[in-house]
């Protein structure tokens, strides 16, 4: 998952409400948003010229992740419930 120049968008649905995401970080961003716990607020592959990034808020706080387009989904997915069960343990 790579993108030199990418400038194709697609339509997600993300808690509810239809957004617009860079298609080459969607899949990324489409299982963040599947967490109960997870809700990204802005997105950008950085088309070539910079690091992807995203701004999640994960319970009251919003934080900026830069994220490697290199790192294959199932990467990404295996750690949810991991990050689900640390916040559920910080309640």
């Amino acid at each position: 998952m790579n993108c030199e120049d990418c400038r194709e968008q697609v339509e997600l649905v993300v808690k509810g409400k239809r957004v617009l995401i860079d298609k080459c970080i969607s899949p990324i961003i489409d299982a963040l948003n599947k967490s109960d716990t997870i809700r990204t607020s802005s997105s950008c592959c950085g088309h070539g010229k910079s690091k992807a990034s995203f701004i999640a808020m994960i319970g009251d706080a919003y934080l900026f992740f830069e994220i490697d387009l290199m790192t294959p989904l199932e990467t990404w997915e295996k750690y949810r419930p991991l990050h689900e069960k640390m916040l559920q343990e910080n309640k």
